[in-house]
């Protein structure tokens, strides 16, 4: 996980007179029922603006556009005469949203009036002075992130699964009643995820795979070890070492628990009690919205693509199929936010992310193949019927 300190959330603005900003992460929805899109948040005198993880613009509004929603997490939109007014951003951080409800308090809701003009003063105060505070709390919890999460017991990552399962199934637009129950398939994906945990040297994992009918190519872990594959997703796929890349993966996820330090980073101190503690369950929504709609930082996308290199590769696949699935798939999406490909929206590719890939593959000294028979394979492809 990338760290994040002091500097990253507080920052000067010189030349342009409008002092510090408050910077957080947030879910963007473009509209009403859309996909929830992990951010960043930047709110200063000028307004608030919004980014993509990989640093894309994605819009500023204005203080006098913006408009407090109602509902539980914090959510802040525009005012219905301004453009975009179902676009939302949701702030469930709690050092993030007490910040922001702070500095936010005269923005009207909704249903009120505008902004008054006296807020634009008193919000530089206010902005400068919790930009202090916010920093050390966000600084605090990313930094326990990453050490509490290899301390939460395996069955509570388990229950996690289970319980997060339905609100990550919606985000995929599936359910549990699409999921594909071809057996011979079912055996291949069991005996494919447990030869590359076992060649990627992974922790002791429960690993479940399983495949459910659905158009949106992705594929997904949850912190217990449940592996969630796509349809569309094999059908893109063109060889099996390319489908074993994206698995090891997954696996990668869940042997370095990213997951779990995920949620830890962005569901703060009252997540991170609730799991070490063993009660997961007031958190499973939340944590399903996260799974589901979240990027990974690059650190932890870098890691598991080097688990995925090294296991494909001692397995005796192609540790390089990964690398060209991942850019067919940006190429035919027209970019990492376009169209249905979320694939891309929760795991981004970029120029470097592939050239690691390669890197690490030439190194690698290939194992006994092959990897997947042909009959498994085509258990795999025919597993949806």
């Amino acid at each position: 996980m990338t760290k994040r300190t002091g500097a990253a959330i507080i920052r000067q603005i010189k030349g342009r007179g409008f002092g510090m900003w408050i910077e957080g992460r947030a879910l963007y929805r473009e509209g009403r029922g859309a996909a929830p899109r992990s951010v960043t948040v930047s709110l200063d005198l000028r307004g608030l603006t919004i980014r993509g993880l990989s640093g894309d613009d994605i819009g500023h509004w204005p203080f006098a556009s913006l408009v407090r929603l109602r509902g539980d997490p914090l959510a802040i939109g525009r005012r219905k005469a301004d453009a975009a007014p179902d676009a939302r951003v949701e702030i469930a951080d709690p050092a993030t949203r007490a910040a922001f409800e702070a500095a936010l308090r005269a923005i009207p809701r909704a249903e009120e009036g505008t902004v008054p003009r006296s807020f634009v003063v008193a919000s530089a105060a206010v902005i400068a002075s919790l930009a202090l505070m916010v920093a050390a709390v966000l600084w605090l919890i990313s930094a326990v992130a990453e050490r509490l999460a290899p301390m939460i017991p395996s069955e509570v990552a388990e229950i996690l699964d289970a319980q997060a399962r339905e609100p990550v199934l919606r985000g995929l637009d599936t359910t549990e009643g699409l999921r594909c129950t071809g057996v011979d398939g079912g055996i291949a994906l069991g005996r494919l995820a447990d030869r590359l945990a076992l060649t990627g040297e992974a922790r002791p994992l429960t690993l479940d795979v399983a495949v459910y009918r659905s158009d949106v190519p992705n594929a997904l872990a949850l912190p217990g070890g449940t592996v969630i594959v796509t349809s569309a997703l094999i059908r893109r796929v063109r060889t099996p070492d390319a489908f074993a890349g994206v698995l090891a993966h997954e696996i990668g996820h869940v042997h370095h628990r990213h997951g779990l330090a995920r949620i830890l980073h962005e569901g703060g101190l009252t997540v991170a009690i609730a799991l070490v503690t063993g009660d997961p369950a007031g958190i499973a929504a939340s944590a399903g919205r996260l799974l589901a709609g979240a990027a990974y930082s690059r650190e932890a996308e870098r890691e598991a693509d080097a688990f995925a290199v090294s296991a494909v590769a001692a397995a005796g696949g192609d540790p390089k199929a990964l690398g060209p699935f991942l850019t067919d798939l940006e190429q035919a999406g027209g970019g990492p936010a376009s169209g249905p490909l979320k694939l891309l929206a929760t795991h981004p590719v970029s120029r470097e992310r592939v050239a690691a890939i390669e890197r690490a593959a030439g190194e690698e000294t290939m194992g006994d193949g092959p990897l997947v028979s042909d009959a498994d394979w085509t258990a795999v492809r025919e597993i949806c019927g």
